[in-house]
């Protein structure tokens, strides 16, 4: 899942370091400047964006190109494995930072289905790949939200040993807990478009106990609560 922040810096030069847990895409609008990890030292251009792969310290350093201030936006990714994060087109990504900077009446609606665009390649990606051990256990996911899934419950489902599909699914840099949270997603997503379904019914089908955590889940997911969402979707 997507997931954006956008920081608007006002300063001459600007330095920040984090440890990136997740997959990550920064995008620099109004700056240039290097961006460094695990032995990699990146030149970032003006309007580019850069990979960031989970489990990493960045260190960037930025100057404004010509006025004293600057925009950075990054987006998470949140499920997606390694393989597949490499595949995600730029020329989307773009054209969402773009669409942020403009005031234009149908901005929401162009900016949701820019993201669902993104989502729906990085969901294609991974149905393509159930091959791999991640895509067989969102197979099984997916068939029964509303259970409560442990790693005991897929190993059994797939024979296999606890301690071989815990280390596959790290190979795949993912989790239970990833896959799980994108099959529920996805699925709430589905719902909120083809469906008349009210929120809390949609919150149930999906695994979740209470309706309030599973908006708070959603808008971090996608940028919009659900009924936000639904009302643009359609």
């Amino acid at each position: 899942m997507l997931l954006t922040k956008k920081l608007q810096i006002n300063n001459s030069s600007f330095k920040f370091r984090l440890f990136s847990k997740r997959h990550h895409i920064i995008s620099i609008q109004g700056a240039s400047g290097y961006l460094s990890y695990t032995g990699n030292l990146i030149k970032i251009p003006n309007r580019g964006c850069i990979l960031i792969p989970k489990n990493c310290l960045v260190h960037c350093a930025l100057k404004p190109v010509n006025e004293s201030h600057f925009s950075v936006q990054v987006f998470r990714l949140h499920g997606v494995r390694r393989d597949i994060f490499l595949k995600i087109n730029f020329e989307n990504i773009s054209a969402l930072v773009e669409m942020e900077e403009t005031d234009l009446e149908s901005k929401p609606v162009v900016i949701d289905a820019l993201h669902e665009k993104i989502c729906r390649t990085l969901s294609n990606e991974s149905r393509s790949s159930d091959t791999s051990f991640s895509g067989k256990v969102f197979s099984v996911i997916r068939k029964d939200l509303r259970r409560r899934w442990e790693l005991d419950d897929i190993c059994s489902i797939l024979y296999l040993s606890k301690t071989t599909l815990y280390r596959r699914l790290k190979e795949e840099n993912t989790s239970l807990s990833e896959i799980l949270s994108t099959a529920r997603m996805a699925k709430a997503a589905h719902l909120l478009k083809s469906s008349r379904l009210p929120v809390s019914v949609i919150s149930d089908k999906c695994g979740f106990n209470s309706t309030s955590y599973f908006c708070k889940k959603f808008k971090e997911s996608y940028g919009a609560t659900p009924k936000v969402y639904r009302r643009l979707a359609h």
